[in-house]
C-alpha cells in the first residue's frame, strides 16, 4: 500500500531519466513474494552508495544479515511486536558512527499486536539515544 501510495504521488519523478524502465526505480518494494529478479536487484542496489535507489519500502523480510551501510532513516509503518524486535529493526538505521534517524508511526489498530513492553515504549516521552558506534567496534 506504501509503495502504490508513492507510485501514485511520484509517478515518472520516482524513475532515473524519466522513462519508466524498472531497472531506473528510484523507490523499490521488497516482501516475501518479490520476484526474485526484483530482489537481486535490490539487494544489488541499495548498499551501494552511488546507487540509484533511494527508498526501499520493505516488511522484515528484507532485514536480517542484511548489511546496507548507508542508511540513515527507517521509518515504522506500525509498531513491532516488542521492543526487542523493533531496537534489530530499527538498527539498520547508520553504523558508521553519523547520525541516523528510527521514526515510528503508529495508530490504535496497528499497536494491538505489541505487546506490552512495546505499548510502553511507544507511550514513552523521550527519544530512544543509543551509544555511536565505530568503525570496527
Amino acid at each position: 500500500m506504501i509503495y502504490n501510495i508513492l507510485n501514485f504521488e511520484i509517478g515518472v519523478l520516482m524513475y532515473i531519466g524519466g522513462d519508466r524502465d524498472p531497472r531506473n526505480r528510484m523507490v523499490e518494494m521488497l516482501h516475501s513474494n518479490t520476484p526474485q529478479s526484483v530482489k537481486k536487484h535490490v539487494m544489488d542496489m541499495f548498499p551501494e552508495p552511488d546507487s540509484h535507489l533511494r527508498i526501499l519500502v520493505a516488511t522484515i523480510a528484507y532485514g536480517m544479515g542484511v548489511n546496507c551501510k548507508n542508511v540513515s532513516r527507517v521509518i515504522h509503518f506500525g509498531p513491532s511486536s516488542a521492543v526487542e524486535a523493533y531496537v534489530q529493526e530499527s538498527g539498520r538505521c547508520v553504523q558508521q558512527g553519523q547520525q541516523s534517524y528510527a521514526i515510528l508511526l503508529y495508530n490504535g489498530i496497528t499497536i494491538r499486536a505489541a505487546n506490552e513492553a512495546m505499548k510502553l515504549y511507544i507511550k514513552g516521552t523521550s527519544c530512544r539515544v543509543e551509544h555511536s558506534f565505530q568503525e570496527g567496534e
